[in-house]
């Protein structure tokens, strides 16, 4: 047993890297996060009977990801950003635009941020535990020579098993689907939620059902996190996912809030038709419930990926459920360059519901993606070649525009440099950005936005 991969790792980025350039099994990873040994184990291949074309950055990589258990790592960022986050409206969120997948961690005009992630593992003939904790640090230092500060836990978990089936409370961030800017739920600016959690992890399953591929269920627990609406309410998460074969992975979410302040409860009986579409109109009011699909697709020989996910909010209601799209390109191997392209659309009312007025959030963050209610986000992303072996450079374009419907809507165009440094158990990264803002904050105004972060991730190797 070992304790779950963070689901912010990059580690998850360069194992679909890999597998691209023929250095990774197909394994399913489109539920995070996921168990570090069953991320690992895409990477048990024979170097004497399979091609492997990875640069000497991403083989290193692949060396931190080989290692018998889960290494601790430091990550430290410095970032400087415009004073103050946009609103989500219609639901109690908020986000800081150019720096928004950072899964809620504490955020200041200027931060400096330090987290070290800490794993402990032990196992004994299939019946073990694991435990694991993320601390951080996040300080601002202004003109005036002050420095303020605070410790906190970005992560912790604490899970034992017997086999493929694993218990775990945990306060953890969670993925759905592999994208770029966001998925539609829990994307990389939902903030980690404390939850209890059964799993039964990517496993073969036997006879008919054999044509699913690895097979991953989980369901947790946990209560939603939020200052105002309806405070005190609950989600139950569904989740399932398989890899029919090495070019599909599909997977299936369901999501319920329900209780808190000011609504009527749950009865036994009607908590356990919420898994059959939410126990339909007749329980309309009494909880929320939104259905998530992703899936993606290989072309043969792994030169490009297409993959989608759809959204369907108040799904059981008198209303129509509310509808909403992603659609993604990813071209891995074009020479020795990168290209992806995302789009997303969110509905009109989104994330939103008129009992739990607070909408899908949890601590001031979306559950949802970081564009919010009735949204539109466009993303182009090329990654250009290695230089002089540890050197690489990304450039992203980017067009938002979020609440379509009222009179002021906001409207970013932005692009973003991205220069990385590797060195065999550290990477340094270096970003500058640059977004032109109209009718900022919903207000008839218009403004230039520049931001920089400054990154270090290093990784605490054994006999380095």
């Amino acid at each position: 047993m070992t304790p779950n991969l963070p689901a912010g790792s990059p580690s998850y980025e360069y194992v679909e890297k890999l597998e691209a350039l023929g250095c990774a099994f197909p394994t399913f990873r489109a539920l995070g996060p996921q168990a570090f040994g069953d991320v690992r184990a895409a990477l048990n291949w024979d170097p004497e009977t399979t091609k492997c074309q990875a640069p000497e950055w991403l083989l290193d990589e692949r060396l931190i990801l080989l290692q018998p258990a889960l290494s601790p790592e430091l990550r430290s960022e410095i970032l400087a950003s415009p004073p103050g986050p946009t609103l989500l409206r219609g639901t109690a969120s908020s986000i800081w635009p150019v720096f928004a997948q950072r899964e809620n961690r504490p955020m200041l005009d200027t931060v400096f941020a330090n987290e070290f992630y800490l794993g402990f593992q032990s196992g004994i003939r299939g019946v073990g535990y694991a435990l694991s904790i993320t601390p951080g640090f996040a300080g601002l230092f202004d003109l005036s020579s002050t420095w303020l500060g605070r410790f906190y836990v970005q992560e912790f978990s604490i899970k034992i098993g017997v086999g493929f089936s694993e218990l775990t409370f945990a306060r953890q961030a969670r993925r759905f689907g592999q994208t770029a800017h966001g998925s539609l739920l829990f994307s990389a600016a939902s903030a980690p939620i404390d939850a209890l959690e059964y799993t039964l992890r990517p496993v073969l399953t036997p006879g008919l059902l054999s044509y699913l591929g690895p097979v991953e269920f989980r369901t947790w627990f946990g209560g939603q996190a939020t200052s105002s609406g309806a405070v005190g309410a609950q989600l139950w998460g569904i989740e399932l996912g398989m890899r029919p074969s090495r070019l599909w992975e599909i997977a299936f979410m369901e999501l319920f809030q329900f209780g808190g302040l000011g609504t009527t409860r749950l009865g036994i009986g009607e908590t356990l038709l919420l898994p059959f579409l939410g126990g339909g109109s007749a329980l309309a009011g009494l909880r929320n419930t939104a259905l998530a699909l992703h899936t993606g697709f290989w072309f043969p020989g792994h030169f490009a990926k297409i993959y989608g996910q759809a959204l369907l909010d108040r799904v059981g209601d008198t209303v129509p459920a509310e509808f909403s799209f992603l659609a993604g390109l990813w071209l891995p191997r074009i020479g020795r360059w990168d290209a992806r392209f995302e789009f997303a659309r969110t509905g009109p009312a989104a994330y939103q519901h008129p009992v739990w007025t607070q909408g899908l959030v949890y601590r001031d963050a979306p559950l949802g993606h970081p564009l919010g209610p009735d949204a539109l986000g466009m993303y182009l992303d090329v990654a250009l070649p290695p230089i002089a072996l540890w050197w690489r450079g990304k450039v992203g374009f980017s067009s938002e525009a979020r609440a379509l419907s009222i009179v002021n809507p906001e409207r970013r165009l932005g692009v973003m440099v991205e220069l990385d440094r590797r060195w065999r158990f550290a990477d340094l990264a270096l970003q500058l950005a640059y977004q032109r803002v109209d009718s900022a904050g919903y207000a008839a105004v218009s403004e230039d936005v520049f931001a920089a972060g400054l990154r270090l991730r290093y990784s605490f190797l054994p006999n380095q």
